[in-house]
């Protein structure tokens, strides 16, 4: 098991009740390929909080990400921007896109622009 990916769904783990996890309600399952073999980790979240379990065989779920050990552990660690990966075709997304937008993109650490600075020295004009 990869470091980034064990750390970022023990620190998920830590949440519990998070105020950006309001009025989001699935099942989001991740299917981290390495090798031959697959990672199973779940996310359940409901209006109570959220509860992550790591498993041998997958489970029914809201939403399947797939994609490689090397390119979650990148976005585990903030390099990589899952939005970008997914529209590239590098990570796969099948059922509930919106559990993608609504809980998975605000669980991750801030990827960097492709410009290199930060999202607010963006100069945005006026019209």
């Amino acid at each position: 098991m990869a470091d980034a990916t064990a750390k970022f769904f023990a620190d998920l783990a830590e949440w519990g009740d998070d105020p950006r996890l309001r009025k989001v309600t699935g099942v989001l399952r991740f299917d981290i390929v390495h090798d031959d073999q697959i990672d199973y980790w779940v996310v359940a979240v409901d209006n109570d909080g959220l509860v992550v379990s790591h498993r041998d065989t997958p489970q029914d779920s809201d939403c399947v990400l797939r994609t490689d050990t090397a390119l979650f552990e990148r976005m585990a660690r903030g390099e990589e921007n899952a939005t970008a990966a997914m529209l590239r075709g590098a990570m796969t997304v099948e059922g509930q896109l919106e559990l993608v937008l609504l809980l998975f993109q605000r669980m991750l650490p801030d990827a960097p622009r492709s410009d290199g600075r930060p999202e607010d020295s963006v100069v945005r004009s006026s019209s």
